[in-house]
């Protein structure tokens, strides 16, 4: 059907496909918004003062460059539009503004852009997401500054 492969072509998974890391807790969600009295996560390795370098509870210290999943109660991919202020269990929440493969196993390269009040791409990181079967990886950076996070939906 014009992609390069016989009828007996069968596509390689990515290893990202196969070993990530999940973002599961509920605070990662891009509804999920405590205001200016909630606590705010840092998707970093500790580098900063004032980080805790937490990426989630169910996976602890937020490693750089890894794969990650979005799953459970963060939904199932990463936001896709930029959420509030304070969403997501940080300051300045994360979203993808990017392409998303459309084909299996195939990978994109886009930005993380952070949102503010007063601009919904105040500043960015490039990330990769790949489409596995049934589901979407991103490789994630340390986010610029604390208080930053990365959301799903």
């Amino acid at each position: 059907d014009g992609d390069g492969c016989s009828a007996a072509c069968v596509l390689e998974e990515p290893p990202q496909c196969v070993v990530y890391n999940d973002l599961v807790a509920a605070r990662r969600s891009a509804d999920h918004n405590e205001g200016p009295a909630g606590e705010r996560f840092c998707d970093a390795a500790p580098r900063f003062s004032d980080s805790t370098g937490v990426a989630d509870a169910a996976t602890g210290v937020f490693v750089a460059d890894q794969w990650y999943r979005f799953g459970g109660e963060a939904g199932t991919e990463m936001a896709t539009t930029p959420p509030q202020l304070y969403s997501c269990g940080t300051y300045i929440p994360g979203w993808f503004a990017g392409e998303i493969p459309k084909h299996v196993f195939a990978t994109e390269v886009g930005d993380a852009c952070f949102a503010m009040s007063h601009d919904d791409c105040v500043t960015s990181v490039q990330v990769s997401v790949t489409r596995c079967d049934g589901f979407l990886v991103y490789q994630l950076p340390n986010v610029p500054f604390c208080n930053m996070g990365y959301c799903g939906q």
